[in-house]
């Protein structure tokens, strides 16, 4: 291959069963790229690109936009499901304006089922990806989390 592109990567050994071709790139003198949000990142490979964010995904919109590449109907849902799972369902700490305002963007496309009931508008397309996190109950009992119907963004 002629580079390696890594993503959402702080270090070496987060590469796992890759870290033997990030090796051989380094010996062969092959690109490398990493675009990573994690504070904790090494800078470990030839070309680093770490920016502090809530989610990953906001350096990859930010590349395709800025590329003026057009986001299709599976890589929208990828940017989300990404968006989404790195976030931790938008609960860290790191979420921002900014998140939410990419998770709109995103379901603004024509993708996406909505319906808009005055400013609110109600997507059930994202939920099934998304599960609440387990809750005590008053005796102290885990609850079994409830599938939740709907997301709302105000607009």
């Amino acid at each position: 291959f002629d580079c390696l592109l890594l993503l959402d990567c702080s270090d070496e050994q987060r590469l796992g069963i890759l870290c033997d071709d990030f090796l051989m790139t380094k010996r062969k003198k092959i690109d490398s790229f990493n675009i990573d949000h994690h504070v904790s990142n090494t800078r470990f490979a030839k070309y680093n690109f770490v920016q502090e964010c809530s989610a990953n995904c906001m350096h990859i919109c930010e590349l395709i936009e800025y590329m003026g590449a057009p986001i299709d109907k599976l890589t929208a849902e990828y940017l989300l499901t990404g968006l989404l799972t790195d976030s931790g369902n938008f609960s860290h700490n790191d979420v921002t304006e900014e998140t939410m305002l990419l998770a709109a963007k995103l379901l603004k496309l024509p993708y996406f089922p909505a319906k808009r009931t005055g400013e609110a508008m109600i997507i059930n397309y994202i939920w099934p990806y998304v599960r609440p996190k387990t809750t005590t109950d008053t005796n102290g009992l885990r609850k079994k989390p409830a599938k939740l119907a709907s997301m709302y963004f105000i607009l």
